[in-house]
């Protein structure tokens, strides 16, 4: 599988001491202690931005992890959004959006739709990886599940302290 090659690949390279990796953890470090404070302040933007440069900083501890479909769909959904994130160890799964818009789900559909990315309903393909999910194969689909949160409730549930 795929995420589990990636963190093997990861593993490795911890393990080696090399100092692109050994950076690259400090900086993610430092990146999350920047999205908590972000979290703290309820700054949509600049939770965009964090997760935004953490994801970029997972690839470079794995570039593999962002297939080439993946980079082409955050190409086309990045003017509508502070930031955005696989989830996960990469290679595909969930991509997280933080949109510049509160319930941004028709918009964002629109885009994907208008670039190939949501599933075709007659044969299940899509521009993402080109997979027809109706045949078996391990590829998915895009959908959009639309999970808007208001900064101040989103605080109230996350543990972090409300100032």
């Amino acid at each position: 599988r795929l995420g589990a090659t990636l963190v093997q690949d990861v593993l490795r390279r911890w393990h080696a001491r090399l100092p692109e990796v050994v950076h690259t953890v400090a900086s993610l470090a430092a990146t999350c202690a920047a999205m908590e404070a972000a979290v703290s302040a309820a700054d949509v933007p600049a939770i965009g931005e964090h997760l935004s440069a953490y994801w970029q900083q997972k690839k470079q501890m794995a570039p593999e992890a962002e297939p080439p479909g993946v980079t082409r769909l955050i190409q086309a959904l990045a003017p509508e959004c502070y930031g955005c994130s696989l989830a996960g160890a990469g290679g595909g799964g969930f991509l997280l959006l933080v949109t510049k818009t509160p319930h941004a789900r028709p918009h964002v559909e629109e885009i994907l739709r208008a670039g190939g990315f949501l599933a075709d309903p007659v044969n299940g393909s899509n521009a993402v990886n080109g997979s027809n999910a109706g045949n078996g194969s391990s590829g998915g689909t895009a959908s959009v599940h639309d999970i808007s949160i208001d900064a101040s409730d989103a605080l109230s549930t996350t543990g972090v302290p409300r100032t």
